[in-house]
């Protein structure tokens, strides 16, 4: 924890330095910095371009596998196995009809 305290420190100081040099000194200082910059920026748009292109492969890999799975598993429900001589009945709950009164009680 005591590094973070460290460079941040060292970002403030050298936040500190940049700021008091003259205003055509800043932008050499930004123009040395851009490939820096650019670097980090199209690391950045290559690992979303590599997870993209990863996420692309599986699906490509798994998609045409799960389907030949299931060419070969039969699409029934699963159904329980009761003892002989029991039956079971499923009904549903009937339905209730609620009536609303609605009461204004703003005469306006």
């Amino acid at each position: 924890m005591t590094r973070v305290f460290q460079y941040y420190g060292r970002y403030q100081g050298l936040k500190g330095n940049v700021s008091t040099l003259p205003s055509w000194g800043k932008p050499l200082i930004f123009v040395a910095a851009l490939p820096g910059i650019l670097l980090i920026l199209a690391s950045a748009i290559l690992l979303i371009l590599f997870f993209l292109v990863s996420i692309l492969a599986l699906l490509l890999l798994t998609v045409p596998t799960y389907r030949f799975v299931r060419l070969f598993t039969p699409r029934t429900s699963p159904q329980v196995e009761l003892p002989k001589g029991e039956e079971v009945f499923v009904q549903s709950a009937p339905r209730r009809q609620v009536d609303v009164k609605i009461i204004d009680s703003d005469p306006h």
